[in-house]
């Protein structure tokens, strides 16, 4: 768990940093990326990963990526009571990601969040700029 507790702690602090550093959460999604090597099953290492994509906001490819991992996340949890928060975070991100290119994959990730949290503040307002 060193990989996952590393790429952890420097999502929270390139996070909270002005302008993350690309060096340090390339480093990050490498230690995600190790541990989903030797466990795939791990939820958290997917969700992580597509926060670190998340921050590299000038990035197509690493929102790409963000989305990628947010889905497999969604895939393999299979505790949706345990994982609400994260899977609302995913589904949100997902529908965002696709609003000026896919109505239907946004559609179906609000519907998604909506049915875990039918008052969902994000989704409700995510579905206001869908229209």
């Amino acid at each position: 768990f060193d990989n996952f507790y590393f790429g952890y702690a420097t999502y929270f602090e390139e996070a909270k940093a002005e302008k993350p550093n690309v060096a340090q959460l390339q480093k990050a999604l490498t230690a995600f990326s190790n541990v989903i090597t030797k466990r795939p099953e791990f939820a958290d290492a997917f969700i992580f990963k597509a926060r670190v994509n998340g921050l590299m906001v000038a990035d197509e490819a690493a929102k790409t990526e963000m989305v990628k991992n947010y889905e497999e996340f969604n895939r393999i949890v299979v505790d949706q009571a345990k994982y609400k928060t994260k899977l609302l975070e995913s589904y949100n991100a997902i529908a965002v990601y696709y609003l000026k290119t896919d109505k239907a994959k946004v559609k179906e990730n609000l519907d998604k969040a909506l049915v875990l949290d039918p008052t969902n503040a994000e989704a409700l307002q995510n579905i206001k700029f869908a229209k």
